[in-house]
């Protein structure tokens, strides 16, 4: 299927879960991220503030407790056709922009040294492509970040179908994050081999 199509069935799809089925998928999702993660082995990461409207979900539950770890944690801020990165902090304060993403305020980082992004997304397929809304502002983004970035979606449902349109400017994700066994589903070796998972125990 084209993305538009995907993008317009996962939408509607994800727009028809009550809120309260969000907020429980959301939790799931952090409690995964923070009992799964090797918070110790991280410098920072970049997250994202979820739009209520969309029925993202939402991980800021995490962030605080990333930072009690002495981990940097920043949040993309829209500046023309880019995001940058603002570091998060307990004063800081935040806007509305005019997509209804809370951004925060301050200054923001150039060319951090991020570890891993989550990254927000209307749906992933099986081989780690992404459908977000469509402006590219991820893509540009992870086009110029450091190559060791690993980069994890956070979708509501599994990769299913294929993305039949994937052009030369769409960057794939590492792997992704789902509310459904098995929550994390990897699409290349990066992720097992940077030690940022805990090992399980046997």
């Amino acid at each position: 299927m084209k993305k538009s199509e995907l993008r317009s069935l996962y939408l509607d799809k994800r727009k028809s879960l009550p809120q309260e089925e969000i907020q429980k998928q959301s939790d799931i999702i952090c409690k995964f991220i923070l009992q799964n993660f090797d918070l110790a082995k991280l410098r920072s990461i970049l997250s994202y503030s979820a739009i209520p409207t969309q029925h993202e979900l939402d991980i800021s539950c995490m962030h605080s407790k990333a930072v009690e770890n002495s981990l940097e944690v920043y949040l993309p801020r829209v500046s023309g056709k880019f995001l940058e990165c603002v570091p998060i902090i307990g004063s800081t304060d935040y806007v509305v922009n005019s997509w209804n993403i809370k951004e925060p305020l301050g200054k923001a980082v150039d060319n951090p040294a991020i570890d891993i992004c989550f990254v927000p997304m209307v749906y992933c397929d099986p081989l780690g492509n992404r459908i977000g809304y469509g402006k590219g502002y991820y893509d540009r983004f992870f086009g110029t970040s450091n190559k060791d970035l690993i980069k994890i979606g956070i979708s509501a449902f599994p990769p299913k179908e294929n993305i039949d349109d994937v052009d030369s400017k769409d960057i794939a994700m590492d792997a992704v994050l789902i509310p459904e066994r098995p929550y994390l589903v990897t699409f290349n070796e990066s992720l097992d081999k940077s030690g940022f998972l805990k090992k399980s125990k046997k």
